[in-house]
Parts: C-alpha cells; sequence; structure tokens
C-alpha cells in the first residue's frame, strides 16, 4: 500500500497523525498544495483505508483507569470452537483495550485498563477462570509507563 502513496501523501500522513485538527490550510502551506487538493488527498487516504479513524486519545488515568495489566493466555487447545468462544468472551469487556494473537509458548496477549485490582479479579473469574478452554494464564501490573504511542511508524 505503502507504495501507492507519495512523498506528499506521507507528509500529510505525519502530519495529521499527530494533529488531526490541523487544518487543511495549514497542511496545505506544509506540504506546498491548496486547501482543496489536501481534503481531496485526505478522503482519498480514508477511502483506501490508510486513515482508518479519527479520535481523540484520552487520558485514561484522568478518567480513573490507573491501573493497566497486561495478561498472557494459552489456550488448552486451539480448534474452531475454543478459539472462537475465546475471542467472543474478550470482546464484550470494554476495559480490554488491545487483545492479540501472538507466536511463543502463550497463544495470547491482552491488556486490560482498570479502576481497582477488584475489577480485574472479576474480569479473570469471567473470562479465564469461568472458560474451559483456557490451559493457563498469567498477569503483568505495569508500574510505570516508559513509552505509549498510537503513531504509526512509516
Amino acid at each position: 500500500m505503502q507504495n501507492e502513496l507519495d512523498k506528499i501523501d506521507l507528509h500529510i500522513l505525519r502530519i495529521i497523525q499527530q494533529n488531526t485538527r490541523t487544518s487543511s490550510h495549514d497542511i496545505g502551506e506544509n506540504v506546498g498544495l491548496s486547501s482543496s487538493a489536501v481534503q481531496r488527498r485526505i478522503v482519498a487516504l480514508k477511502e483506501i483505508g490508510v486513515i482508518k479513524k479519527e479520535v481523540a486519545i484520552l487520558s485514561a488515568e484522568a478518567l480513573g483507569r490507573n491501573l493497566t495489566l497486561i495478561a498472557e493466555v494459552a489456550l488448552e487447545n486451539e480448534n474452531k470452537d475454543s478459539i472462537k468462544s475465546f475471542i467472543e468472551s474478550i470482546e464484550r469487556h470494554t476495559n480490554v483495550t488491545h487483545f492479540y494473537y501472538v507466536t511463543g509458548a502463550m497463544d495470547y496477549v491482552i491488556i486490560y485498563q482498570a479502576q481497582e485490582m477488584s475489577d480485574y479479579d472479576r474480569f479473570t473469574q469471567d473470562v479465564f477462570f469461568n472458560n474451559r478452554y483456557v490451559k493457563t494464564f498469567n498477569t503483568k501490573v505495569v508500574i510505570r509507563p516508559i513509552k505509549v504511542s498510537h503513531d504509526v511508524p512509516f
């Protein structure tokens, strides 16, 4: 896909990845295009799926989500039913912010934001202990985030 993008597209993406509220006029001044040309390019980038969504990044701490937990999960056996059941059980929980299928000794990695440890305890009871497909899991508690980025490097 990146082969379809020219230098101007990439420059526009760098700008809006940092601040989607940057005006097309200001972007145009930076990349050497008119405001309307910038708008057309942004629409095209949305249409081809390069820009998936425009969002506000909220402070978890300001909203009382002071705990970040990282769970690694291994399933008993990976078959169509166990995978489907497990994925559905995770997708129901809004406190799960990231959910990855991974290689290695564990099958999945889950990032969970909680107000307090009892929230996570209820989650583990519901999703891990009450799921016959879960073989084992381990949890890491984030003491202090060092780098958290939502930027896609390119």
